[in-house]
């Protein structure tokens, strides 16, 4: 089996939606609802191949993520797993680039304007940065990108895993799965959102705990420490998850019921 095929994660989706079900926690797909500490539901959702569940409450979820770390180790590095990635946008062509010293990676034009540091990209830019257009840009900001980065702009024509292999330092958000798939490829990792946003992504809690690491050997350690933690909320579908949601939902998810 190919350890990035997407399409099976459809069977690990079955079994948490059957086991929520079964243990009546609400649960629903690709949402953060900003529910209290006291949190009374589950949100779920698809990065880096495999499935990840969360609390509804990034409070709750940053709690979790530190008691997650706690109760995890070092034993295996996913590598393996982890630094394949699989690009979930179909490029128009294929597209071949030569060596990246920094490639930017940006989110859609939904949160582009709120999240993204732009003196971070005209900095980064002077310095001959190349920049990844999400797929869902609009024009006007395709546009704008173009003044910044110029030549250097690479379009929704391209996959953006195409760049990122080529690339040694990657800059991202915590709304991106690039950011997991460069901790796990020993890759430079910088984050460009503006400082004090209010951003709460349903992946961003977890994403966040990369950039807090000072070093990329550090990333790794906090990745495969909350992958192999045993009330791991990732869940890939090349491990034993039936056991590893049932550890989730024993733990985390039995909180949704008080």
């Amino acid at each position: 089996m190919d350890v990035n095929d997407i399409s099976a994660l459809e069977e690990v989706e079955k079994y948490l939606v059957s086991k929520c079900e079964e243990m009546g926690i609400e649960l629903s797909h690709d949402t953060m609802a900003e529910e209290p500490l006291k949190f009374w539901s589950l949100g779920y959702g698809y990065i880096a191949g495999a499935l990840v569940v969360y609390p509804q409450s990034t409070a709750a979820y940053n709690a979790y993520l530190a008691d997650a770390m706690r109760k995890g180790n070092l034993d295996s590095d996913n590598s393996e797993v982890f630094s394949n990635p699989v690009d979930k946008y179909k490029s128009k062509k294929k597209c071949s680039f030569k060596d990246i010293d920094k490639l930017v990676v940006l989110p859609g034009s939904n949160i582009l304007r709120s999240l993204v540091d732009r003196n971070q990209l005209i900095a980064l830019a002077s310095k001959d940065a190349y920049a990844k257009i999400h797929p869902v840009t609009n024009p006007e900001d395709i546009k704008e990108m173009k003044s910044i980065f110029g030549k250097r702009v690479i379009g929704e024509e391209c996959g953006l895993y195409e760049a990122f292999n080529k690339a040694t330092n990657i800059y991202t958000t915590s709304s991106s799965e690039s950011a997991i798939y460069a901790v796990m490829n020993d890759k430079n990792l910088y984050s460009i959102e503006e400082d004090g946003h209010d951003f709460k992504g349903a992946y961003s809690p977890l994403i966040n705990t990369l950039f807090w690491s000072s070093n990329r050997q550090e990333r790794k350690d906090t990745f495969n420490t909350l992958y192999n933690s045993r009330i791991s909320n990732i869940f890939h579908p090349s491990g034993d998850y039936k056991t590893r949601i049932d550890n989730f939902l024993n733990s985390v998810g039995k909180k949704c019921q008080q």
